[in-house]
């Protein structure tokens, strides 16, 4: 289950990864937030972020050569 989406298809770095930090800020521990990108880099960034974070990267799927879509549990 999904709580939150974000586009970011688009944007590029550090714009999605501003996006998110200000989205999970609202969010309470155990919901999900979807987040879709087209920056070539967002894979490594999002990565890195949740991992700084102490987040759970729950998915990162590719569905294209640059677009990704990823499930981020607070």
């Amino acid at each position: 289950m999904v709580d939150y989406t974000l586009d970011c298809k688009g944007q590029q770095c550090p714009t999605p990864i501003i996006q998110i930090s200000k989205q999970m800020a609202g969010m309470q521990p155990g919901q999900r937030l979807r987040v879709e990108a087209t920056d070539p880099a967002f894979r490594a960034d999002v990565t890195t972020w949740t991992r700084m974070r102490e987040q759970e990267l729950e998915t990162l799927d590719a569905d294209g050569p640059i677009a990704v879509a990823v499930l981020i549990k607070r």
